[in-house]
């Protein structure tokens, strides 16, 4: 299992923070001899800037990934969720939620989805 976080401008860096550290630390986990990668994948490889301003490169671009069913998508909240640079991911999360594989949402990320299950837009790539 790996954790696969899209990262995009205007990331609410502050939202992610619990999970990320308690991912990486693994003091929570039942085995803590497991280890979940945290994968950060962009639109592109482009640096984004979060709303704190911090800088993050992705370690992967969209059309780089490759989703196994019991990996996790992560979408977290931020303000550019309705650009169109973020179609590619929502579409993939749109088809993990058809399938009932894993997606999390936080906070405007839910703003996207809902726009990927009623536009024409991820009506005709689906």
């Amino acid at each position: 299992m790996k954790l696969y976080l899209y990262v995009l401008d205007t990331l609410a860096d502050w939202e992610i923070g619990h999970l990320t550290a308690e991912i990486h630390s693994r003091r929570f986990f039942a085995d803590r001899s497991v280890v979940v990668p945290i994968v950060k994948v962009g639109a592109s490889l482009e640096e984004i800037t979060t709303m704190g301003g911090m800088a993050i490169r992705p370690d992967l671009a969209l059309d780089q990934l490759k989703l196994e069913d019991d990996d996790l998508l992560v979408l977290p909240g931020a303000d550019t969720w309705l650009d169109p640079a973020n179609r590619g991911i929502l579409l993939v999360a749109k088809e993990r939620i058809a399938l009932d594989l894993p997606v999390a949402a936080i906070c405007g990320a839910t703003f996207g989805l809902a726009a990927a299950r009623r536009t024409a837009w991820a009506q005709a790539a689906v």
